[in-house]
């Protein structure tokens, strides 16, 4: 066979080869690929469809609460013995943080008193306790023998137990039409695992900023609140990777953005000048200027879509840049919904990530 003919077919069965094996990790690698892809594409055609909807922008703080049948194990507490000596039962017993508790001597459990209540009653009739928990989408049982403490005064098992998740983010928006909402851009991962084990109910409420703790390199700050029920008012019934969903009981009302504004397709989101709506002081929006330095097109099924940095001097004065509690502040370019802050850099607190609002979106219907 002439040279020129055998480089000619030797090319092509490399080719095919790097075809087929190409073929092959995606078959073989659990496709994880075509389901990025999917979503992908999901997304894409979401966002260039003549159906997304005009919204009311977010920027307000909320509280979050998930009242849960059952309690988290949040961490170990020293039973010390008559003797003495600092025991930790339900830890030898196997007990973990992170577990969530669903029931004791087989009887369902929702706050940690009555949890309480079972170990002082299994504590005085000298009888182990059966713990029925989840771990990791798995439930077990385990054994524990309370063992009275000197310094309480009580019998104890030596855990920390708590028996609802509460914290405070930023909503990003309200669907007038659906009456739906969304907020965060992230998901709550310790509500995720309660979901698995049990029924909850989870709610939003409004927060007052009382204060913030300024974030500094390598020191995450944070907003400082507390809840109140007398202007916002909602339900969790989603909490995934793009935020938590809803529905609210509530109108919702933003004075810098009074009327419902469009939600920004993804070739409309250009890196630079654009605004974040928060709140630093009280219930007040306001709305601070940012640069998006970054935009990741082709990287849809994260919320981590855009690179953006705070520039403007009056929140850098007053926090430092982006602080926990800002998840989900809604980012604003050429009177358009592009997406929420989802995340801060912990050793740039002036810099953070955010999510597209059509990932929001769609993630919302999921």
């Amino acid at each position: 066979m002439p040279k020129s003919k055998l480089n000619f077919s030797t090319k092509l069965l490399f080719a095919i080869f790097v075809f087929l094996m190409i073929f092959a990790v995606g078959v073989f690698s659990g496709n994880d690929f075509i389901t990025e892809e999917a979503w992908a594409a999901e997304i894409q055609n979401t966002a260039n469809t003549t159906t997304l909807p005009e919204v009311i922008v977010g920027g307000h703080s909320i509280g979050i609460l998930l009242q849960t049948e059952g309690a988290t194990v949040v961490g170990y507490a020293p039973v010390v013995a008559p003797d003495g000596k600092s025991l930790f039962p339900a830890k030898e017993a196997g007990i973990m943080p992170g577990d969530f508790i669903l029931e004791v001597n087989d009887q369902k459990v929702k706050t940690d008193e009555e949890i309480q209540s079972f170990i002082n009653q299994n504590g005085n009739n000298e009888n182990p306790m059966s713990i029925t928990l989840s771990r990791d989408g798995a439930v077990q049982k385990v054994k524990v023998q309370p063992i009275y403490c000197n310094d309480s005064q009580s019998y104890r098992i030596g855990l920390y137990i708590r028996d609802n998740t509460a914290g405070i983010g930023t909503l990003t928006y309200y669907d007038p039409e659906s009456g739906t909402y969304g907020a965060l851009g992230h998901e709550i991962a310790d509500m995720r695992e309660k979901a698995n084990a049990t029924n909850e109910s989870g709610n939003i409420v409004s927060a007052d900023i009382q204060s913030i703790n300024r974030g500094e390199k390598g020191t995450p700050g944070e907003k400082v609140g507390v809840f109140t029920d007398n202007a916002l008012k909602g339900t969790i019934k989603y909490n995934n990777g793009f935020g938590i969903f809803g529905s609210l009981s509530t109108n919702l009302d933003n004075e810098i953005f009074p009327e419902p504004i469009s939600i920004a397709g993804i070739d409309e989101i250009t890196e630079g000048a654009a605004q974040m709506l928060t709140v630093v002081n009280g219930s007040c929006i306001q709305a601070f200027d940012i640069n998006i330095i970054k935009v990741f097109k082709n990287n849809l099924h994260t919320n981590k879509n855009l690179i953006i940095q705070v520039t403007d001097s009056e929140l850098l004065a007053a926090a430092g840049g982006i602080v926990q509690g800002m998840s989900g502040s809604p980012i604003i370019q050429n009177n358009r919904l592009v997406g929420a802050v989802t995340h801060v850099f912990v050793n740039d607190p002036t810099r953070g990530y955010g999510c597209f609002a059509v990932g929001m979106l769609k993630a919302a219907k999921s």
